[in-house]
C-alpha cells in the first residue's frame, strides 16, 4: 500500500470500517513508514479529543428556521468589499497559523511526557517487544503446536502458561522464548497475523499489576488496554498470571490471543 492510499483509507481505518485484509495492509505500511505512522497518531489523538467533547451532555438550542432564512437573505444582499475580503483572508490565515502552532506545541508537550501517559507495565512490555524485533525475531523454540510451546515455556519459566487455541486461519503461532520483564522470568509466545507480529507474554501477577491501564470489555471478557510508543497492549489476569499481548495491530485484532476465562 502506498502513502496516498493510506491517506485515502485513513478515516475508514480509524472507524474500523475497513475489511480485515485492507486494514492489515494499511497497518503493515504504517509499521515501516514514519510519516504515515505520525499521521495515524495525530488523527487518533484528534479523534479521541472529539469523542471526549461529543460525549459530554449536549446543550439544548432552539432552532429558529425563519431567523436562519432572514440571515441567509441578509448575507446574500451584502457582498463584502474587496478591502474587507482581504482583511478577512488575513484573519483566517492568522487563525490557521495560530491553530497549527497550538497543535505543534500540544504534540511537542505530548511527546515530552508520553512515557508518563503510559502504564509502567505497558512500557516494560513494549520495550521488550521492540528489543525482540531488533534481535531479528529470534525464538528459542519454533513450533506452531500450542501444547508443545506451552509445555516448553512451563519447563523454562516455572509459570503455569496456557496458550490460546486460536483457530482463525490468519493466526499462526511461530514459537516462544524465555525472557525477563523487569528482572522477573516471563514466558514469551510469538504469533503472526497476516505478516504482522504479536507477542503474548505471561508473568507472575505477584510481581506486576495493571495500574494505569484502561479497563475494557470485549465479548463479555474484561481486558486492560494501553497505548505506548505506537504499540497496543492488551492485558488480562488469569489465575496467578497476567497475560499481555503487544503489537502494532488494533485492539479488536489482538483480543482473540487472550487466554479464555477460567471456568
Amino acid at each position: 500500500m502506498r502513502c496516498d492510499e493510506v491517506r485515502e483509507y485513513l478515516f475508514a481505518y480509524l472507524d474500523n470500517e475497513l475489511d480485515v485484509p485492507v486494514s492489515m495492509e494499511l497497518q503493515r505500511h504504517v509499521e515501516t513508514c514514519h510519516e504515515c505512522a505520525r499521521g495515524v497518531e495525530i488523527e487518533w489523538a484528534i479523534k479521541g479529543k472529539l469523542s471526549e467533547v461529543l460525549s459530554r451532555e449536549p446543550v439544548d438550542v432552539e432552532f429558529d428556521e425563519r431567523a436562519l432564512q432572514r440571515l441567509l437573505e441578509h448575507k446574500q444582499m451584502r457582498r463584502p468589499s474587496a478591502r474587507w475580503r482581504g482583511r478577512r483572508f488575513a484573519m483566517r490565515m492568522a487563525a490557521t497559523v495560530g491553530i497549527v502552532a497550538l497543535v505543534g506545541i500540544w504534540f511537542g508537550v505530548r511527546g515530552m511526557f508520553s512515557r508518563a501517559d503510559s502504564s509502567p507495565l505497558a512500557e516494560l512490555l513494549v520495550d521488550d517487544f521492540v528489543h525482540f524485533i531488533g534481535e531479528g525475531r529470534s525464538v528459542q523454540i519454533a513450533s506452531s503446536d500450542r501444547v508443545v510451546v506451552a509445555d516448553w515455556l512451563r519447563g523454562k519459566t516455572s509459570l503455569d502458561v496456557q496458550l490460546p487455541d486460536v483457530r482463525a486461519p490468519r493466526f499462526l503461532l511461530v514459537g516462544g522464548r524465555k525472557c525477563k520483564v523487569n528482572g522477573q522470568p516471563a514466558a514469551f509466545a510469538v504469533f503472526e497475523l497476516d505478516g504482522a507480529i504479536a507477542s503474548l507474554v505471561a508473568m507472575d501477577a505477584g510481581h506486576f499489576d495493571l495500574d494505569g491501564m484502561t479497563r475494557s470489555e470485549h465479548e463479555s471478557h474484561v481486558h486492560w488496554v494501553d497505548r505506548c510508543k505506537g504499540h497496543t497492549v492488551v492485558a488480562c489476569k488469569r489465575g496467578e498470571l497476567i497475560y499481555a499481548v503487544v503489537s502494532r495491530l488494533a485492539v479488536e485484532l489482538l483480543s482473540p490471543l487472550m487466554p479464555p476465562t477460567e471456568g
